[in-house]
């Protein structure tokens, strides 16, 4: 046992006699711990009996279902039949080889919304990869090798066929033009295609009004109505495709990109700002959006986020806090 935890455990027993010992008090409990925290790194204080890594390891391997045995050898394996946060290889039937195109950094608790619209991506497209995992700044380091790689410490960063790329949306268009087999938007020269451009700035419009009524209290009454008539232009922007999705019956980059953000909206305005966006009449296609996205199935649903996890994150990485 490091000498460390026979110093706390000593310092804990010093404390315990300390408050039983009649008379003791608090000026008791310091004189004891002091006199046995003096002595705390002996080896004879404790006895080590705790189980070796390979005794926990088979304790839990015979004690785990088949289903679970199965989900460890596949998350390792890389042929998981959906996603997974802790996924580090996916290869939809392809090599490692294969997988070894495409190496995406992305954050540790799969919370970032710009790695996750990348990752919907790449599982809409069944194109294999790699992951590798890197601290969000807001709860840890990062690495000096990405640092390296990536000077401002944005994540998510990818290598694709060796070239690192730096900004989500450029991974994206990278990955839609190496992978041609399943596109994920529409030909130049169709209909749908006038409809991308547009609708990507829409996106960015709606991120940006919702983010700054979230994460600020001035002129709330303003800031809410323009998040309101955008979400009716996002609304209606469905309806002229003939939905569900943002270009027609079939999932699209466009519903990548505006993915992780709606997701936020919905779960954050609720809690901070009293404002339903999932179930909200007002935005019946939205409604019919969430709910095309929510039955994709299960090779994306494990990408989305709990309520309280993006509320909680939104806490400690954006909002400002409280003092």
């Amino acid at each position: 046992v490091p000498a460390a935890w026979m110093a706390a455990l000593a310092l804990l027993a010093a404390w315990t006699t300390a408050m039983v010992k009649p008379g003791g008090g608090l000026g008791g409990m310091f004189q004891n711990m002091v006199k046995l925290g003096s002595t705390a790194s002996s080896a004879a204080v404790v006895q080590d009996r705790a189980p070796s890594w390979d005794t926990l390891t088979a304790l839990l391997h015979d004690q785990s279902s088949a289903d679970e045995r199965s989900f460890r050898q596949q998350l390792h394996d890389g042929t998981l039949p959906h996603a997974s946060a802790l996924a580090k290889m996916r290869l939809f039937g392809k090599s490692e080889a294969d997988a070894s195109r495409i190496t995406l950094y992305r954050d540790t608790a799969a919370w970032c919304p710009y790695c996750e619209k990348v990752w919907l991506l790449l599982e809409e497209k069944q194109v294999p990869y790699m992951v590798e995992k890197v601290n969000m700044n807001c709860y840890g380091d990062k690495p000096a090798w990405f640092w390296a790689m990536q000077p401002s410490g944005g994540i998510p960063v990818a290598k694709v066929d060796g070239k690192v790329i730096r900004e989500s949306n450029d991974i994206m268009m990278a990955i839609e033009q190496a992978y041609p087999e399943r596109p994920m938007l529409p030909r130049e020269d169709s209909a749908k295609a006038v409809a991308v451009r547009p609708l990507l700035t829409l996106e960015r419009q709606l991120f940006s009004s919702w983010f700054r009524w979230l994460t600020s209290g001035m002129n709330d009454g303003a800031q809410r109505h323009n998040f309101l008539a955008l979400m009716d232009e996002v609304d209606a922007a469905l309806a002229a495709q003939g939905g569900p999705f943002f270009l027609g019956e079939d999932i699209s980059l466009v519903d990548c990109m505006f993915a992780p953000f709606l997701e936020r909206m919905a779960a954050s305005l609720p809690y901070y700002k009293g404002l339903l966006v999932r179930t909200n009449s007002r935005w019946p296609h939205v409604q019919c959006w969430f709910s095309a996205m929510e039955v994709r199935g299960p090779r994306c649903q494990p990408l989305t986020s709990s309520t309280l996890f993006i509320n909680h994150g939104l806490r400690v990485c954006c909002l400002p806090q409280e003092r």
